[in-house]
């Protein structure tokens, strides 16, 4: 629905993900389910601001938590609710090899660039819980 839905429905989308997502004991599920394919490019400060503030804030919760948390994603990730394919888990979008240093420069440039406060604030959340 992230990735093709009309604006509202992604706002939507996103808007229960976030409230799932402040549920530490849904966290594992999360980070194991299929995430969108574009999820690093509304990672941008060109995107629509209402969506950019969810994705920022899911993203901070999640990394967050599973800080928190010490997921160990071959451990603590709920088997039944793991996307087919390890490339294509929530996990891996956002601490994979080739994408961690990419999230943590998007967030870099959010939490020192934005206009929107909140956006700052969540992006130096994700930053600071992807960078340590």
């Amino acid at each position: 629905m992230i990735d093709s839905g009309s604006p509202q429905v992604k706002l939507q989308t996103l808007k229960l993900l976030v409230n799932l997502s402040t549920n530490e004991d849904m966290v594992p599920s999360l980070l194991a389910a299929e995430a969108p394919r574009r999820l690093i490019y509304l990672l941008d400060p060109s995107t629509n601001e209402d969506i950019l503030l969810r994705v920022v804030t899911l993203l901070a919760n999640l990394t967050n938590i599973a800080k928190e948390l010490k997921l160990d994603p071959s451990i603590d990730l709920p088997a039944e609710d793991k996307a087919a394919s390890p490339d294509t888990i929530r996990y891996a979008a956002i601490y994979g090899v080739n994408t961690q240093e990419k999230m943590q420069s998007k967030a870099f440039v959010l939490m020192n660039q934005h206009r929107n406060e909140d956006v700052r604030f969540h992006a130096r959340k994700m930053y600071e819980a992807i960078k340590s």
